[in-house]
């Protein structure tokens, strides 16, 4: 019998619709209930330091298990309380609800229709969602490091059971340096590459086919903006060739040539975890040669690219979210933002009052003295 808590996705196109949010000292919320949402656009609307980030964070780690902001749980509990506690209920195939309880001793649980989840990957196939934040400049303007996580995470949104294989690759390789660090014997080391191999070719064979794919979407979602430029995501790596990616025995050959560098350095050298990732505009590094609005315009045209793969592998439409997503876009981006935006149910984010809402939009007005529902200019 299927456990009630798995989602599974329908082969029939639907929506993924939030109904409900509730929280509980998270954040500089101390309690926060909202009992609908529109499934077309929502607007969180206030002075900034309100808390209007906060709450597409929320979605956020209820959706995913984690926050776009921190990577440590205990700072999203509101000062001087010991937990906080998040609730979304939502529509898809059927209704669910997820909650999240976050503790200042304990690590963070979740639970999906009231059973505790034992694996992350079962939560990231319930409820897709795309999120645009001014954190994700860095993923253009940053290390590599920020686009191979960005690769990542999208990938287990489409393929969770991808997480499972980046959670095993990861085990092996602080197992094999532990070892390293140890002095362990050659044979040891070998065992370890072997099974790396294995993993590295599941994750570059991935990163590669999701890379392609993505870069070709994103090149659509430009056009349609009006742009001309052309999306490249390049992995550069020991283990892909121009042909694509090498067979398991050749990585494991690889792996093993590096072995006296490693004992040298004492840590594992070579690996899924070193790739070089780099978007490119036009033929041209977007790292070294994107304005800020060109970094904007390339990351929106990635989170669209996203949203259209998410409804053609999983036959849904995700959430999105928009977080201060209009600053350095001209007019008519910020058009083709709201257009595309309206076939989704959407979370976004204004200082100021300054679009045009239809007579289904809600808007929620954020002030100190707490949250309100505001009718919409139009009607």
């Amino acid at each position: 019998m299927q456990s009630r808590r798995r989602c599974v996705v329908l082969r029939k196109k639907r929506s993924m619709i939030i109904k409900s949010l509730s929280l509980r000292d998270f954040r500089n919320h101390e309690q926060v209930q909202f009992q609908s949402f529109s499934p077309h656009i929502n607007v969180f609307l206030g002075k900034n330091g309100v808390g209007k980030t906060n709450l597409l964070e929320a979605i956020g780690v209820l959706a995913t298990g984690r926050s776009f902001r921190t990577a440590k749980d205990s700072v999203m509990i509101k000062t001087g309380s010991p937990r906080a506690y998040l609730k979304l209920t939502y529509a898809g195939a059927a209704d669910h609800a997820i909650e999240v309880l976050l503790d200042q001793q304990k690590p963070k649980s979740i639970r999906l229709s009231g059973e505790n989840i034992r694996r992350m990957s079962e939560l990231y196939a319930c409820l897709p969602t795309v999120l645009f934040s001014p954190e994700d400049l860095k993923t253009v303007k940053e290390g590599p490091s920020f686009r191979r996580k960005y690769l990542d995470f999208d990938i287990c949104r489409l393929r969770p059971a991808y997480l499972d294989t980046l959670k095993k690759y990861q085990q092996l390789l602080a197992q094999k340096n532990a070892a390293l660090k140890a002095g362990a014997e050659d044979t040891l080391i070998g065992v370890y590459n072997e099974q790396l191999s294995e993993q590295i070719f599941q994750i570059e064979r991935t990163r590669l086919h999701y890379a392609a794919e993505l870069s070709r979407t994103a090149t659509r979602a430009l056009k349609s903006m009006g742009k001309t430029d052309a999306v490249e995501i390049s992995l550069t790596s020991p283990f892909i060739t121009q042909s694509g990616v090498a067979e398991q025995q050749e990585i494991f050959a690889v792996l093993q040539n590096a072995l006296a560098r490693e004992r040298f350095e004492k840590t594992s050298v070579l690996g899924a975890h070193r790739d070089d990732v780099a978007f490119y505009l036009n033929g041209r590094d977007a790292r070294l040669y994107a304005s800020q609005g060109e970094a904007r315009t390339l990351m929106l045209s990635l989170k669209f690219a996203a949203v259209k793969l998410i409804r053609d592998v999983l036959q849904t439409d995700p959430v999105l979210m928009l977080d201060d997503v209009f600053s350095d876009l001209d007019a008519l981006r910020q058009k083709w933002v709201l257009k595309n935006a309206r076939d989704l149910q959407t979370f976004l984010t204004l200082a100021e009052d300054r679009i045009e809402l239809g007579e289904e939009d809600k808007v929620f007005l954020l002030t100190e003295e707490g949250i309100f529902e505001r009718k919409t200019r139009t009607e």
